[in-house]
């Protein structure tokens, strides 16, 4: 059964027993880690302005001229996500940050991995969820992931819950091949998918 992000969050805070985002050091041309949206000043050229959207997070497309490309696929994630995560939502955390490694570009999976790995004790299920939103947001803007939001925005209205190409990329942009793999497996062309919009279509990355 497919659920929205709030029952679903609401799921493994209860099963758990029951903010934090940590900027990468890796130089790649992004915006900043937080907020609603930012302004990148790139080098001797222009500035690029793009709204992070969803939980936070600016995109910062390419820097002007002399100033360096945004690239998701430069980063440096951890190698292993079981050791150091001790909150009231550690076995989520766990699956989440894994899934980080396995389906977010370098870079995405970085940002992700550590703010998890870095919460405080008490940190519960939403706050997890919190730093993959975050880092997914942050992603550089990808033209190779139309094809795979044109499907995903064609399978959501059919459903009636239907999201837009911007929703879209803020979650597509910064997967890597096998985690848009998983999200058309979830919500791809001619599946019975998206009862709860495009956030139920993200189960399988996690």
């Amino acid at each position: 059964m497919k659920l929205d992000r709030t029952s679903f969050l609401a799921l493994v805070t209860t099963i758990a027993a029951s903010g934090c985002f940590i900027e990468s050091t890796t130089e790649h041309g992004h915006g900043g880690a937080g907020g609603s949206g930012g302004t990148e000043t790139g080098g001797t050229g222009g500035t690029t302005t793009q709204g992070g959207g969803g939980a936070g997070g600016a995109q910062g497309g390419s820097g002007g001229e002399g100033g360096a490309a945004c690239d998701d696929d430069v980063g440096t994630p951890p190698s292993d996500c079981s050791p150091a995560i001790n909150t009231v939502c550690a076995d989520f955390a766990v699956q989440a940050c894994q899934a980080a490694l396995d389906y977010y570009k370098p870079h995405i999976a970085e940002l992700a991995a550590n703010c998890i790995l870095g919460l405080d004790p008490i940190a519960d299920c939403t706050q997890v969820d919190d730093c993959r939103q975050n880092a997914l947001a942050a992603a550089c803007a990808d033209p190779t992931a139309d094809a795979v939001c044109d499907e995903i925005l064609t399978a959501c209205a059919t459903a009636g819950n239907p999201t837009t190409a911007e929703e879209c990329h803020s979650y597509v942009d910064g997967l890597n091949a096998d985690g848009r793999a998983l999200m058309l497996q979830g919500c791809g062309a001619g599946q019975d998918t998206c009862p709860y919009g495009i956030y139920s279509c993200t189960e399988g990355i996690l």
